[in-house]
C-alpha cells in the first residue's frame, strides 16, 4: 500500500525538476539593441578606474541618502511613500560613479517588500547639495559599474503569460555620464 502512495509522487518529481530548470536562460547576459557591441561590463584586463577607493570617494549613508529622496522634487511621489514607510532595507546604495573630469555619482536603488529593485536613481553633488540627476525603472533591477564608468543595469523582461518566478530573460542597458547626463550606450 505504502508503495502506491509514493509512486505519484515519484512521478511528478522529473517534472518539477523541468519546470524550475526552465526558469533560466542558461545563456548569461544578453545586450538588448543594436548599438556597438559592448564588451563584459565586469571582466576587465586593466584597472577599474570606475570605482574610487573608499578614501578617494565620498558616499552618503543611507539615512542621508533616504533624506535626499524625500526631498528631491525630481523623486515622484509613489517612490518617496514607499521610502517613507518601509520598514526593511528597501535603499541601497549599489554603486559609486567617478567619471573623469566630473564629481562623483551614486547609484541608488529602491526595492519592494520583496527585496525586488524596481527603480535606480543617480545622484550627484554628493559633497554640497545631493540631488537626484536620472533614474530608470524596471523589475528586478540590478547594478555594477563596468568598464570606463559606465552603469550597467540589468531587468528581468517578462512576457504575455509568464510566471513570476520565470521571466523570458534578462535585459541589460549600458549607460555612461556625458557631463550633463546619462547617455544609452545600447541603442
Amino acid at each position: 500500500m505504502r508503495a502506491r502512495s509514493v509512486a505519484p509522487l515519484l512521478a511528478v518529481v522529473p517534472l518539477l525538476i523541468g519546470v524550475l530548470a526552465s526558469c533560466g536562460s542558461g545563456e548569461g547576459l544578453r545586450v538588448e539593441g543594436a548599438g556597438t557591441p559592448v564588451t563584459s561590463p565586469t571582466a576587465s584586463p586593466t584597472p577599474d578606474r570606475s570605482i574610487g577607493k573608499a578614501a578617494d570617494v565620498r558616499k552618503l549613508s543611507i539615512p542621508a541618502l533616504r533624506q535626499v529622496l524625500l526631498t528631491d522634487r525630481r523623486v515622484p511621489t509613489d517612490m518617496k511613500n514607499l521610502v517613507r514607510v518601509c520598514k526593511f532595507p528597501c535603499v541601497k546604495s549599489v554603486a559609486v560613479l567617478t567619471p573623469e573630469k566630473t564629481t562623483p555619482k551614486q547609484a541608488v536603488t529602491i526595492s519592494t517588500v520583496t527585496g525586488g529593485a524596481f527603480v535606480v536613481l543617480l545622484i550627484d553633488d554628493l559633497t554640497t547639495s545631493p540631488k537626484v540627476v536620472w533614474q530608470t525603472q524596471g523589475d528586478g533591477l540590478t547594478v555594477s559599474v563596468g568598464k570606463d564608468s559606465t552603469l550597467v543595469v540589468e531587468s528581468s523582461v517578462f512576457g504575455q503569460g509568464d510566471k513570476v518566478c520565470c521571466s523570458s530573460g534578462p535585459k541589460v542597458e549600458v549607460y555612461r555620464w556625458s557631463g550633463s547626463g546619462m547617455v544609452k550606450l545600447n541603442q
